[in-house]
């Protein structure tokens, strides 16, 4: 999957956040977008996953509009955890994970489902926590 963003600005009400924004992710991988806090980080994000549309500029996946993909399309190919996750995520791992599969689902979690979270734990090195784990002590237990 490609990502591009290019010259993108955002700002709420007469308040500019993002100027003038040109990125390009072309490569599998995990990104980090760092800076101190009230620069724009999770306004960055939300206009890249269409939460948020930028005032000007595009965001094109895979050399298409953002604009022109539906939130169900675009969940199969980008996925957003929130920061603050206490209320949201009272469940143990492997179901905030599974919610990541919704979007291919069909009426029931299958094997194939289960297979592919456990893969993807097994990738971010919490395979070894038990299922009944919540995101909460998870997040805990990483940023110490």
């Amino acid at each position: 999957m490609e990502m591009i963003l290019s010259h993108v600005d955002f700002s709420y009400g007469k308040l500019p956040v993002l100027r003038d924004i040109n990125l390009r992710i072309d490569k599998p991988g995990l990104y980090c977008v760092v800076g101190p806090n009230g620069v724009g980080k999770s306004t960055l994000i939300k206009c890249m996953n269409k939460l948020l549309s930028p005032t000007s500029g595009d965001v094109f996946i895979d050399g298409r509009n953002l604009k022109e993909i539906s939130l169900k399309e675009l969940s199969k190919s980008v996925a957003y955890v929130p920061v603050k996750t206490e209320d949201l995520f009272s469940m143990p791992v492997i179901d905030s994970i599974m919610i990541g599969r919704y979007s291919r689902q069909k009426w029931k979690t299958s094997k194939e489902d289960l297979r592919i979270v456990h893969q993807v734990m097994k990738m971010m090195g919490i395979e070894i926590w038990p299922c009944a784990v919540s995101m909460n002590c998870l997040q805990v237990s990483i940023r110490r």
